[in-house]
């Protein structure tokens, strides 16, 4: 997996998800030597995450296992835009604190717009280190990613330094946008407790009481603001297949504009 270029200049501090403080530099290049195992093949999505080896010990999946669980009962991410849906214009500011519409996101042609729980967690770094590398077939058939965390204090900006330059970061302060699409979850103490003890403060990261998390989510956005794809999945150990999303965005036909 390529480090960006940003990423190696500025060496920018980054969260694992047990609270160690590193380099992206080191932290990244750990991914693409390929020394973490991977989960097993699921339905609809390519094996292509990484974990540490404490996220794959016994007790923490078991722990997730409940917390699932109890996510599925709740029915959580029903509620979620699904194919077809017309998407709600909003403005959020991106890492660099400068706001972006979604209309003029749509005005460059089609998205991905993808909702990640943050950097300090594994699943997502993984995620993002996937997209790192389909970002130029992305492009390529005129699509562009955005990503959406609720990090605070630069760590959205952390994050996004793993991705390609044409990608965009948005802030989703205090979980607002993915709350008002049904993408939050709440935190139950079990998870809670297991993360404060592992040094992880959800409080902190989010700049909130640490009791949501939002829930990872992709959808395909058509410049007239339609969902084309949708891929809500309550186990956040699974994520969307970049090569599925890109050949909905190819499907679209569209040549994507130059976005300023």
């Amino acid at each position: 997996m390529p480090v960006g270029e940003g990423c190696v200049k500025c060496r920018c501090a980054m969260l694992s998800m047990h609270g160690t403080r590193q380099h992206c530099r080191r932290a990244w290049n750990r991914c693409a030597r390929g020394c973490l195992p991977s989960p097993a093949r699921r339905p609809h999505y390519r094996a292509m995450m990484t974990m540490t080896p404490a996220a794959a010990a016994p007790d923490w999946a078991s722990l997730y296992d409940g917390f699932i669980a109890e996510l599925r009962t709740r029915g959580t991410g029903s509620s979620a835009p699904r194919l077809g849906d017309r998407l709600e214009p909003f403005v959020l500011p991106n890492s660099s604190g400068r706001y972006v519409a979604l209309d003029d996101l749509l005005g460059a042609g089609p998205i991905v717009l993808n909702f990640i729980r943050g950097g300090w967690c594994p699943y997502c770094r993984a995620e993002l280190a996937a997209w790192a590398a389909a970002i130029p077939r992305l492009e390529a058939v005129g699509g562009r990613l955005i990503a959406v965390s609720s990090e605070i204090g630069g760590r959205a900006e952390t994050t996004r330094c793993s991705l390609a330059p044409g990608a965009e970061m948005l802030c989703d302060v205090d979980h607002g946008l993915a709350t008002a699409l049904g993408l939050t979850s709440i935190v139950g103490e079990a998870v809670h407790d297991a993360y404060r003890g592992a040094g992880l403060d959800l409080a902190d990261i989010y700049g909130d009481t640490g009791r949501l998390l939002p829930i990872p989510a992709t959808f395909v956005i058509a410049g007239d603001g339609t969902v084309r794809y949708a891929f809500v999945e309550p186990d956040f150990r699974i994520r969307a297949d970049p090569a599925v999303v890109i050949a909905v965005v190819e499907a679209l036909g569209v040549t994507a504009r130059p976005y300023s």
